[in-house]
Order: structure tokens, then C-alpha cells, then sequence
């Protein structure tokens, strides 16, 4: 993400005058968003202890030295209402089986919007400059579930998912090629940093059709 970043920059300027490019994350046991500034601070919403909005504005400035007051201020109401669906989620008391990572599904693509259960898929965009490196992320979390015992160690399913929405022209075709390149890009990369894995791994290409939203899978 760090090179995403700086191509952002080399586009619309290392001044950050126009676009201010920031490293952002997501933690989803209580889903909580963690910053990445400039300085290697990190600051992760969920670890607060009832800093005042003018805190954490001092603590978001120091780590975007460089950021314009207008941007900081829009950033703002981001951080206070996570910071709000935080407590919530604290408060509600949700199950630990909700929160304890047992995902069993790698999807690579476009068109996983029908995937609304928490903590089952880890879902990679096809918009990464190093589209290895989120794979291999994905990869090394499900290693380790089934190492921890959150799930089975017989199996997972790399999905692997194009759309499309003209079903009378070229689109569905093109998609399904899209689908079969993520699906070998995806197993390649797999088998060469995590060969066991690989050998449980159950690829599936499917094509979805955003009108209807339905699935497809795909053969060779």
C-alpha cells in the first residue's frame, strides 16, 4: 500500500495540497479504523481512552505534519463517528464467536458485495499495483486459523470473481477471462510462498451479474 501511496503522490503532488494520501487500516473485532502517519505513529481508534476532539486533532496533526486545516477538519467527523460505532460495539457485548477470526474464504476480484457475514472471507480488490502481496497477506491469515484451530486444516476456497453487465455483448466473456487470470495469478502466487497451503487450496472462478446479481462458476 505504501507504493500506492506514492504513485498517489506522483500524480497529484508530494505537497499534499490537492490529495493527502494516508495509510489506513481496519481492525474488525470491533471495527475500529488505524491510522498510519508519517512519523511510524499509529493510531488505533479502538486503544482510545476518552481523548477530547482538540487531542486528538494535536495527535492527528503531528502525525500528518503536513496536512492542510481543511482537510483535517474533514477528517474529523470520520474519526468521531468510528470512534461512536466503537463504543457501540463494545457495549452491545457482542459474541466472541463474531469477533475470533475463522475465515475460511479468500475471494480475488469484483462483485463480493452478497458477502455480509463477518470474519468468513478475506476479500482482495484487483486494483493493487503488487497484487501479490494482499494475496499473500490473505494467505498467511488462513494459515494461521487453521494452525490456531479456527478452522478445519482439510480445506479452503479461493474464489476468485469477475462482473459484468451487458449479457448480449463481449462483457461476460471478458469477465470470464478476468475470472480464470485471478484464479492462476492468484494459485501461483499461493503455491510459491505457501506450497502446504496450496495443496488444501479449492480454486473457483465465478462470473457475477451485477444486474441480477447472479453467480457463475467457470471452466477452462
Amino acid at each position: 500500500m505504501s507504493k500506492l501511496k506514492r504513485q498517489v503522490e506522483r500524480v497529484f503532488g508530494e505537497g499534499h495540497q490537492v490529495v493527502y494520501p494516508i495509510l489506513f487500516g481496519f481492525e474488525t473485532d470491533f471495527d475500529a479504523a488505524i491510522f498510519h502517519g508519517e512519523n511510524g505513529e499509529v493510531l488505533d481508534l479502538s486503544e482510545l481512552n476518552g481523548e477530547t476532539e482538540d487531542e486528538l486533532k494535536v495527535r492527528l496533526r503531528r502525525m500528518y505534519p503536513d496536512m492542510p486545516l481543511q482537510m483535517l477538519n474533514d477528517l474529523m467527523p470520520l474519526v468521531l463517528g468510528n470512534i461512536a460505532h466503537i463504543a457501540e460495539v463494545k457495549a452491545s457485548n457482542r459474541q466472541l464467536s463474531e469477533t475470533v477470526h475463522r475465515e475460511w474464504l479468500i475471494g480475488v476480484g469484483r462483485g463480493f458485495d452478497w458477502l455480509h457475514e463477518s470474519n468468513t472471507g478475506l476479500l482482495v480488490g484487483p486494483f493493487s499495483p503488487n497484487l501479490s502481496e494482499p494475496v499473500e497477506t490473505a494467505a498467511s491469515i488462513i494459515r494461521a486459523n487453521m494452525e490456531n484451530g479456527s478452522i478445519p486444516k482439510e480445506s479452503f476456497i479461493l474464489l476468485t470473481s469477475a462482473i459484468y453487465r451487458d449479457s448480449a455483448g463481449s462483457e461476460p466473456r471478458l469477465a470470464r477471462e478476468k475470472a480464470l487470470f485471478l484464479r492462476d495469478f492468484a494459485v501461483a502466487t499461493i503455491k510459491a510462498k505457501y506450497p502446504d497451503l496450496a495443496e488444501v487450496m479449492h480454486p473457483l472462478p465465478v462470473v457475477v451479474d451485477m444486474d441480477t446479481r447472479e453467480m457463475h462458476v467457470v471452466e477452462d
